[in-house]
């Protein structure tokens, strides 16, 4: 197996035209022992090249001059070798990945080249999966007491490698190990742009650890969506909504709480103004909108304990939302 670490560095941070002007990659054996280490220097079309405010004190400082960029070779030129190693890779990383996949694609667009097409990981993410936190490559390197050039392509692209392999080691994985660990489902870079790596341990709320608020969302609303109302029952005729925080602290919950409203006839609607009863959390402190609709209606405000009581007969369900996950993840790329 053949691991392909790369980085890339852009002449003035706009990933939205050809600015790259480095890539870097750290090419390794599953073991993580390196086979290839090489930073290719770019001239790129973009124009504008600095990184610096005008007194040269914030922003990136790039680890070569701007003269030498422009004496190398344009993408195009250099567009074969990359492809050469993406070919060859059965696995791409990244630090923060996602960056250096905007530099890639619009380089690509410019000279009218297809996207190279391979499946990642950002150690990053995975990174915050294991620490719950997020930290720069540099910080990383200083608590791994490790030597490297920050900035400089090919290096950065070794200590994403270093970064990785310390997880594995400490979880005392391989790199397979420590992606079934956390069931990484690798990104992928397409022609059409990509789709982002993620964890099916995380996205389901397994380990510890808590998905994204957007999936959160989404799991919320693609319930309601199944909902059917029944034609009578003791809540007929009775619309309810929830706070935020009773609604996405555990959807699990939430979502069994909708179940049974809809199955004593009653309806939920996602518009407050909308609803005959605003359901809290027990002695819930509001906010914004929230607080100033229940201080305008205090009539229709519910805590958590008395709706319980109103439904009777609770019971909490299960959910199955991998398939929903996936999908909701295999959208249009980016």
């Amino acid at each position: 197996m053949k691991i392909l670490s790369f980085d890339i560095e852009s002449c003035n941070g706009n990933s939205k035209e050809a600015s790259l002007c480095s890539f870097g990659y750290c090419l390794t054996d599953e073991n993580f022992n390196i086979l290839e280490q090489k930073d290719i220097i770019v001239n790129p079309a973009s124009k504008k090249f600095t990184l610096l405010n005008f007194k040269g004190n914030k922003g990136i400082k790039l680890a070569y001059e701007e003269k030498v960029f422009r004496s190398a070779p344009t993408f195009d030129l250099i567009y074969q070798e990359i492809k050469d190693l993406f070919d060859k890779a059965d696995l791409v990383v990244g630090f923060s990945i996602i960056n250096d996949l905007n530099y890639l694609n619009s380089a690509c667009k410019h000279y009218n080249k297809e996207n190279f097409n391979f499946e990642f990981i950002d150690v990053q993410y995975i990174y915050s999966l294991y620490k719950g936190e997020q930290k720069a490559l540099d910080k990383l390197m200083h608590d791994l007491n490790k030597d490297f050039v920050f900035h400089e392509s090919d290096e950065d692209a070794r200590a994403a490698i270093l970064v990785l392999q310390d997880i594995c080691k400490n979880l005392v994985v391989d790199l397979q190990g420590l992606l079934s660990y956390y069931k990484i489902v690798k990104g992928k870079n397409t022609n059409q742009g990509y789709y982002s790596s993620y964890s099916l341990v995380q996205m389901l709320g397994r380990k510890g650890l808590q998905p994204t608020s957007k999936l959160t969302k989404h799991l919320f609303g693609v319930h309601l969506l199944k909902q059917k109302k029944q034609p009578s029952g003791k809540l007929s005729k009775k619309s309810f909504h929830f706070s935020k925080k009773l609604s996405y602290t555990n959807i699990r919950f939430s979502r069994s709480l909708i179940s049974c409203i809809y199955e004593q006839g009653g309806t939920y609607t996602t518009n407050l103004e909308d609803c005959k009863i605003f359901v809290i959390a027990n002695k819930e402190k509001l906010k914004n909108s929230e607080l100033e609709f229940s201080l305008n209606h205090k009539e229709k405000v519910m805590e958590l304990d008395d709706f319980l009581a109103m439904l009777g007969q609770f019971k909490m369900q299960t959910f199955n939302d991998e398939k929903a996950i996936i999908k909701y993840f295999s959208k249009k790329p980016n």
